[in-house]
């Protein structure tokens, strides 16, 4: 079996959820055998306006999908309903998403370490990779040209 057979395979297969705790618990593991680092303390309040807005895209998130009466349930995008592209879809194709790495990088400065930083930031490419490119294909087969549009006008992160 060739390399992309195998890892598509692991795309929607591991919930969003379970995936940010899995690299919560990396950050934190290695957070145990690597030095933290001295962050200035004006840094610091970066830690509170992060879960604060992870909080707020995802509850917004959330919250535009059951208005639009769609489904929220990441592993099966397929059985989407409507294209959500009002509120906070206008900033960001992917704000559930958004939120659970705002919480990893809040998590990263509460560790003060460098690879949880770095942990923290691989959350992306995975997400990108296994979750949200799998997501685009099921939007683009159910919707065509209204998601190519949306998906030209706003990023996929922010």
């Amino acid at each position: 079996m060739n390399e992309p057979d195998a890892l598509s395979r692991l795309e929607l297969k591991v919930p969003p959820a379970a995936v940010t705790l899995l690299f919560a618990l990396a950050m934190w593991g290695v957070s145990k055998f690597i030095p933290t680092i001295e962050l200035p303390l004006d840094t610091l309040i970066f830690q509170p306006f992060l879960v604060l807005a992870s909080a707020a895209f995802g509850i917004s998130g959330v919250l535009a999908f059951k208005k639009a009466g769609t489904t929220v349930h990441p592993m099966t995008p397929e059985k989407s309903r409507t294209l959500v592209v009002e509120g906070v879809f206008r900033l960001t194709r992917n704000p559930m998403y958004l939120a659970l790495f705002l919480l990893l990088l809040a998590l990263a400065f509460a560790l003060s370490n460098p690879a949880s930083f770095v942990l923290a930031c691989l959350f992306i490419p995975y997400m990108n990779r296994f979750q949200i490119v799998p997501e685009e294909r099921a939007m683009e087969k159910l919707f065509g040209e209204q998601f190519g549009r949306y998906r030209e006008e706003v990023r996929r992160w922010i």
